[in-house]
């Protein structure tokens, strides 16, 4: 549910709320959220950039799918099929 809302508010450009909803929602376990908290630290979005920080979550989320046999390409169609 918050990912869902995370994606509201990305679609309406609120990118500083987008970044605290999906920045629960990956404390809650979520794969999708915890790849947009990556990526808005990369780019900056709604966030102050953290391209290290970025990269630690990147590869948290490779990590987790492999051991859920997921793949990131998975992840994504998951993100974007919602």
């Amino acid at each position: 549910m918050k990912l869902l809302l995370g994606i509201a508010y990305q679609e309406e450009e609120q990118e500083e709320e987008a970044f605290k909803v999906f920045e629960e929602a990956a404390a809650q376990g979520s794969l999708s959220a915890l790849y947009q908290k990556a990526a808005y630290l990369y780019d900056g979005r709604g966030v102050e950039k953290n391209t290290k920080l970025a990269i630690d979550l990147m590869q948290e989320v490779i990590e987790l799918a492999q051991k859920g046999s997921l793949t990131l390409a998975g992840i994504l169609a998951n993100y974007f099929l919602i």
